[in-house]
């Protein structure tokens, strides 16, 4: 039974999403192979045309463009994802100092100093 107290982190929600994605592309993945080994032909033919396709389109262009949309939409991206860590650890420092451990606020975010005698 989980704790009520322990929500998920922004880290895990994230890992979580793409451990989701990667099973489902797995899944299409297999998908595909299965319907090729019981279809070889309109495999082929599908493939063909595929390329067919991806001869003619400006690849360098849509490359391009998707780059530039990566460099447009990063910056706002981490800006999310640094205000969500920001809120966990003062999550994190409240639940502490409820607890009467506001002073070791560094133990409570998982930071740990080997050097320090202990």
């Amino acid at each position: 039974m989980k704790d009520p107290e322990i929500r998920p982190t922004v880290d895990d929600r994230i890992r979580g999403f793409a451990e989701r994605a990667g099973a489902e592309v797995r899944c299409e993945c297999r998908r595909c192979f299965d319907y090729a080994r019981e279809s070889p032909g309109t495999a082929m033919l599908a493939a063909g045309a595929a390329g067919y396709v991806l001869h003619w389109l400006p690849l360098r262009a849509l490359l391009v463009a998707k780059l530039r949309l990566t460099m447009k939409l990063l910056p706002p991206a981490l800006f999310v994802y640094g205000a969500a860590k920001a809120c966990e650890m003062a999550r994190l420092c409240a639940q502490n100092a409820k607890r009467g451990d506001g002073g070791n606020q560094e133990a409570a975010l998982g930071f740990t100093n080997p050097h320090s005698p202990s």
